[in-house]
């Protein structure tokens, strides 16, 4: 255990004496059941006399990136010494999270410009299209980074290690910024 003082972090003692007054444990489940007797009879199925056909949506291939959808957002505030930042956060992600997106766009206050201007200039002057246009900016550059990165990692390994599991649609991506950049 740790107890924090203005010299930061230090340990904290604990001296080892016996507690007398501590009730038993008790579970919330007993709880329940003691308070609802009606909970007793409850019983859940077997899980092979579940129907699985009443519970496929949609047949055919699943495609993660057509079924994104905004999960959250949020704001950010950050700040070290004299420089603050302020931004917003998204996740987006598909119904069965095989792919999931985090993205956080931060606009500092230190007057070094770029893609951030845009985002603290749309907070001030509450314009959402700065904003819009800064996120969107952020977010394309990190998605283009993301491509190169796949990219790179995929020259760089060696073909005996290579697995086949690559998406196609990044695949496709991936070899047609290869081939821009060749």
């Amino acid at each position: 255990m740790l107890s924090y003082t203005g010299e930061g972090f230090v340990p904290a003692i604990i001296e080892p004496k016996p507690i007398n007054d501590i009730s038993a444990i008790t579970f919330l489940g007993a709880q329940v059941a003691a308070k609802y007797p009606v909970v007793k009879s409850w019983q859940v199925a077997a899980p092979n006399s579940v129907d699985e056909q009443k519970l496929i949506i949609d047949k055919g291939p699943y495609v993660p990136w057509r079924n994104l959808a905004l999960a959250n957002a949020y704001p950010v505030v950050e700040g070290y010494k004299s420089a603050t930042g302020i931004g917003y956060h998204a996740n987006i992600d598909d119904p069965l999270q095989f792919m999931n997106i985090g993205i956080t766009a931060i606009a500092t206050y230190i007057g070094a410009g770029g893609l951030g201007a845009f985002i603290s200039r749309g907070i001030s002057q509450t314009d959402s299209r700065q904003l819009i246009t800064g996120a969107l900016a952020v977010s394309l550059l990190a998605i283009a980074a993301d491509y190169l990165l796949l990219w790179a990692q995929h020259r760089l390994t060696p073909v005996g290690i290579r697995t086949s599991r690559t998406p196609k649609h990044r695949s496709v991506v991936a070899a047609a910024s290869a081939a821009a950049s060749a």
